[in-house]
């Protein structure tokens, strides 16, 4: 029992991007995520994705290092991607500089309240940065300098190497109450809403 309290006491002072990374150099190898996509054509089975633990830490490194001249700790990121290895990387990348990650899937092409929808978002997150893949960015960053929003870094995931070539910055220590995740509301009946997570409760999550 003493040999518990030790080690939970010990990692109850990192913080998430420090637990993470420590999770992935314990066991580099075992899964940390696994994505299913439908087929490209009807009939076609889904394609399932695989990210070991030591994949997505050094795919959030390569984030961590783009993002380092752009973001500064207590800054917010939005990740304008959609759910797989880049969306969880990006967030572990604003993590690993201290700044607070805002997920949310890109608008389609053409689909006006989506677009709506994310300016909303990106103007009330008030976010210093936002990462993407080039096709989302062509069509998003016109709408957000349309919504009047003030000057955001961009960051296109396409032309980031594949993994952390250099090494990033150590990790931020931020306080366990700043603010480490913000989750948004549909918005479909209202204005979006955000849900706010701090770097406490992130951590304990990721502990469990």
């Amino acid at each position: 029992m003493a040999d518990i309290v030790r080690t939970r006491s010990a990692r109850g002072t990192q913080t998430p991007a420090e637990v993470l990374r420590a999770l992935s150099e314990a066991d580099p190898g075992h899964a940390a995520l696994r994505v299913i996509r439908p087929g490209g054509a009807p009939g076609a089975p889904d394609v399932v994705e695989h990210t070991t633990r030591g994949e997505l830490h050094l795919r959030a490194r390569a984030v961590a290092v783009a993002l380092y001249d752009r973001v500064a700790p207590g800054d917010r990121v939005l990740a304008l991607l959609p759910g797989g290895t880049d969306l969880f990387a990006t967030c572990q990348g604003a993590w690993h500089l201290g700044a607070a990650a805002v997920p949310i899937p890109p608008p389609p092409p053409g689909d006006r309240e989506r677009g709506e929808w994310f300016v909303d978002v990106a103007t009330d997150a008030e976010v210093s940065a936002v990462v993407t893949t080039r096709a989302a960015m062509n069509v998003c960053r016109p709408m957000l300098e349309r919504g009047a929003a003030a000057p955001v870094a961009w960051l296109c995931l396409d032309e980031l190497p594949a993994t952390g070539l250099e090494e990033p910055p150590a990790p931020a220590r931020p306080d366990p109450a700043q603010l480490a995740l913000l989750l948004y509301t549909s918005g479909s009946t209202s204005r979006p809403k955000g849900v706010t997570i701090p770097h406490a409760q992130l951590r304990a999550t990721l502990e469990l």
